[in-house]
């Protein structure tokens, strides 16, 4: 036992340790990127929808509206109309998720006219990238009305980020530093709750109560991801339905129930799939229909997003930092190591095993229930290869104890062959011949049992059995019969064995004199 625990903690602590430090290594190189993204895609769509936003309502450009107007892009003056509807409507706020850099007529004369007038509108431009010199607002709207609509795309095509600031770019046709959805949200918190943003003593911009953490680039499952600008976790709200959906036409017909309109923020953009304004999600890969989410509805889940957290006090995203990731993945292995080392069957460890996996995923899930992503591929790595370690070792110290029992059973088979072999090589031969000095030699049958126990020593039972009194001195001129079988004859001192020396009867091994052969 002394040297089994021993033994037990160093394999036990030996491969956790090596497991962790591998699937920390695995997971700084980017290798198990992939995996927490797609576990946090899952979990996404696992976790359900909420009911739409009431703050917030969508002016979708469809298909049918591009049809009946007949042309692409719409022109300004339907573009006038469209908000001219939803101001006397009592929108709260409207933004127009349309680029009008240059004037598409007929009609650019009461766009301008309508900007001009009515500060509730926030118009787009988007921002100057690798591909692109950017594309600017419309003319004359100052940097503070504007949104950007630019989104963040990983790698995979997925969105998963909001950004809501971006340091100045002076080069940039985009004059705005600040996201479309932003804008909104924040134009509304102050005109309707009197609330203004800023940054707290920690640099973290903070609405209300709300505080925004930014995105690093190694936080939840992401390594090494961009983190330029001003980064946040997308919370979506719901594949399809984050806000009641109109169409232009119905907005322009009169079809829409003034209390979607009243006292929301409107956004206005396209919907329609021939426009390409569409976007992967983490929906994507659910539901047929939810392949992909138009970008005016990207907006409005940020949108809804930040209201949320300020009005509704919905928590934000949490983190844990990267050195309690490390303990977390390595308190996973060590349950797997020891696992291992206290279930050696393997179908129960498989079973144990698994139990362990689905208290990891519900683990996971609890604290993504409560906004906290936290490794999930990870852990389950370590895990299973730390199990998998540990019982290697083991079968391996098994088989080697076995191998050497086996060697020690075939030395011990040698070592008794070699006794046996010896203990034939001295034991006496089975017939031996008495030769008296004064008498012709006389074969004795040694296939006769064992004297009787009676205190006598054997020439005391030879004389008696010869017919004469071991007390009375015997004359040499006695005639004996020599052709007289002497039944349980023992030898007497002159006895002497064929092929052997002949030994003393008082020199003999106790067995000879007890076997009956002498």
């Amino acid at each position: 036992i002394s040297r089994k625990i021993p033994w037990g903690v160093m394999t036990v602590l030996g491969v956790s340790l090596g497991v962790t430090g591998l699937v920390l290594g695995a997971k700084n190189l980017g290798w198990l990127e992939t995996g927490e993204l797609a576990a946090y895609d899952s979990s996404v769509r696992w976790r359900g929808s909420a009911k739409p936003d009431p703050r917030l309502l969508i002016v979708g450009i469809t298909e049918e509206d591009i049809n009946l107007q007949k042309t692409w892009p719409l022109p300004d003056r339907t573009i006038a109309q469209v908000i001219q509807k939803l101001t006397d409507g009592q929108a709260s706020l409207i933004g127009l998720d349309v680029f009008r850099a240059d004037p598409v007529n007929p009609g650019h004369a009461e766009l301008v006219e309508i900007w001009n007038k009515n500060d509730k509108i926030i118009p787009v431009c988007r921002l100057r990238n690798l591909k692109n010199p950017g594309i600017a607002g419309p003319p004359g709207i100052p940097p503070e009305q504007l949104g950007y609509v630019d989104l963040l795309i990983d790698p995979d095509s997925v969105v998963r980020r909001a950004l809501l600031f971006v340091p100045p770019d002076p080069k940039s046709s985009c004059t705005s530093g600040t996201a479309l959805s932003l804008q909104l949200a924040q134009e509304y918190l102050f005109r309707k709750h009197n609330l203004q943003g800023q940054f707290d003593s920690k640099q973290q911009f903070q609405l209300g109560s709300a505080h925004f953490k930014p995105l690093s680039g190694n936080d939840g499952g992401y390594h090494q991801a961009e983190a330029g600008g001003y980064q946040i976790l997308l919370n979506y709200r719901s594949p399809n339905t984050v806000a009641p959906i109109v169409s232009v036409t119905d907005v322009l017909k009169g079809r829409v129930d003034p209390k979607l309109i009243k006292d929301r923020i409107v956004l206005i953009g396209s919907t329609a799939s021939s426009l390409k304004d569409e976007f992967i999600t983490p929906y994507s890969a659910g539901k047929p229909e939810d392949v992909v989410m138009p970008g005016v509805m990207l907006h409005a889940q940020i949108t809804s997003q930040i209201l949320s957290a300020v009005l509704d006090k919905q928590p934000l995203w949490w983190f844990i930092p990267e050195w309690m990731e490390g303990l977390w993945i390595g308190g996973w292995c060590l349950t797997g190591s020891l696992l291992a080392w206290y279930v050696r069957h393997p179908v129960r460890l498989l079973i144990v095993t698994g139990g362990a996996a689905i208290l990891l995923v519900g683990g996971f899930a609890i604290a993504f229930t409560h906004m906290g992503w936290l490794p999930l591929v990870s852990p389950f790595v370590g895990l299973i290869f730390s199990s998998i370690g540990v019982l290697g070792l083991t079968s391996y110290q098994t088989q080697q104890k076995q191998q050497d029992m086996a060697s020690l059973a075939s030395s011990q088979d040698e070592i008794i062959a070699e006794l046996k072999q010896l203990l034939r090589q001295t034991a006496p031969t089975t017939v031996a011949t008495v030769v008296q000095s004064d008498r012709p030699s006389t074969t004795i049958d040694r296939r006769t049992q064992q004297y009787p126990k009676r205190g006598l020593d054997p020439t005391t039972q030879i004389d008696r059995r010869r017919g004469l009194d071991p007390t009375v001195k015997q004359d040499s001129s006695t005639e004996i019969d020599p052709n007289r079988t002497i039944p349980y004859q023992q030898p007497n001192p002159t006895f002497q064995q064929a092929q052997t020396p002949t030994p003393s009867i008082t020199s003999m091994p106790p067995n000879y004199l007890l076997d009956g052969r002498y």
